[in-house]
């Protein structure tokens, strides 16, 4: 479903991100350590969890926001 606020999973919700996820997914492949870098809700959580899933390299995924610590920030 496309403008929900919750990171996308699929290819199918991601939009207009093709030539994006290719890099990503050939960057991930290649190596060792990736950056993903833009502005605040341009999308980078869904490419990147649409980028892992396509790969097929196992993965690690931690959201710190879930933290132990709630008041990490402050």
């Amino acid at each position: 479903m496309l403008f929900s606020p919750e990171p996308k999973v699929s290819e199918e919700d991601l939009f207009d991100f093709r030539i994006e996820l290719n890099q990503l997914i050939n960057a991930v492949r290649m190596s060792r350590l990736t950056v993903i870098t833009g502005i605040r809700r341009s999308g980078k959580t869904s490419l990147m969890n649409v980028a892992i899933r396509k790969s097929g390299l196992p993965y690690i995924y931690l959201d710190v926001r879930l933290s132990a610590y709630p008041n990490y920030a402050t």
